[in-house]
């Protein structure tokens, strides 16, 4: 499936993903309110475009693994974060077999997921 594809598969979260780009406070406040137990090695599930990537990205930790199942968003990701150290972009489709060796190799200490579970 193309990225133009995928989102056009997916238009109403595109469309709510693009909205909440635009909720800048409401981002900050999740990552402030998770700020004490972030580690130095972060993984994102469900990262959609970045909006709470990007806040993560600026506490400048070690590791930041970035995961969607979209390709479409994976490539907003890849082109957002082009050339950002420490920045690693993945796909990641549950179940993925793969997934507990990758992140066991990556030695993630933090795993967090907003706006994500009320999806599942």
């Amino acid at each position: 499936m193309t990225a133009e594809a995928s989102i056009v598969s997916d238009p109403v979260g595109a469309a709510t993903l693009e909205t909440m780009a635009q909720a800048h406070r409401y981002n900050a406040w999740q990552v402030a309110r998770l700020a004490p137990w972030l580690g130095r090695r972060v993984c994102e599930i469900g990262s959609g475009i970045g909006n709470i990537s990007r806040l993560l990205a600026d506490r400048e930790p070690e590791l930041l693994v970035l995961t969607d199942q979209n390709p479409a968003y994976l490539e907003r990701l890849r082109s957002r974060f082009q050339g950002r150290p420490g920045v690693v972009i993945e796909e990641l489709t549950l179940p993925d077999t793969g997934a507990t060796r990758r992140f066991r190799e990556q030695a993630l200490d933090t795993v967090v997921a907003l706006n994500v579970l009320e999806h599942i």
